[in-house]
């Protein structure tokens, strides 16, 4: 208990008082309205898990599309060292390596092509619907590519050998002019299915 040593102390304004009752209770009843203030509302707590569920469906999808999207990459750059390979094939007229470079294009073609249908969901999104239908035709027309080379390739790779298609310098049935000679007669040989390439493109 304190001591009080003077009648000035005792009714000192900065003396501690004791806690009024009423008011405690006053602010008791304050602080809880405060609180239930705070207390969503049934369409506050609805809009929130619609927020949270595509907040999460968004996270899924950009997940999904970067593990796709890692796999096309490393596709693409494959099939682009094989059409490379194949083009320097094709310069040094050797006819007899193209067809297992061309399948092999062909199948990583298909490959990138699977990964791609993997992210069909784009298709029902309204911006990247667009998107997604320019990257299916480009497939189309690749595949239609590969099938004309694959088709050019295995016509004339019979005659590879007569026209010396085995490589550069493999031609040894005479002169330059022999050869175009050569090519000429088989290209009659084969003027049906020369139609049949030119109605594919």
């Amino acid at each position: 208990m304190q001591d009080f040593t003077s009648v000035e102390q005792l009714f000192d304004e900065k003396q501690t008082q004791l806690a009024d009752p009423e008011k405690r209770k006053k602010r008791w009843h304050f602080e809880s309205c405060r609180l239930k203030n705070w207390h969503l509302k049934s369409w506050q707590k609805i809009l929130l898990i619609i927020i949270f569920i595509f907040a999460l469906l968004f996270t899924v999808l950009l997940s999904y599309s970067y593990f796709r999207l890692r796999r096309m990459t490393n596709l693409a750059n494959s099939t682009k060292v094989l059409a490379m390979e194949s083009l320097d094939l094709a310069k040094t007229q050797n006819l007899p390596a193209l067809p297992d470079k061309i399948q092999a294009v062909k199948e990583n073609l298909t490959a990138l092509n699977s990964e791609y249908h993997a992210l069909k969901v784009y298709q029902y999104l309204p911006i990247a619907r667009r998107y997604y239908s320019d990257g299916e035709i480009v497939f189309i027309m690749a595949h239609k590519g590969v099938a004309l080379a694959e088709q050019v390739v295995n016509v004339l790779l019979p005659y590879s050998d007569i026209l010396g298609f085995k490589g550069e310098g493999s031609f040894e049935a005479g002169t330059t002019q022999d050869r175009i000679v050569l090519i000429l007669e088989t290209l009659e040989e084969i003027q049906a299915e020369i139609d049949d390439v030119e109605n594919k493109l």
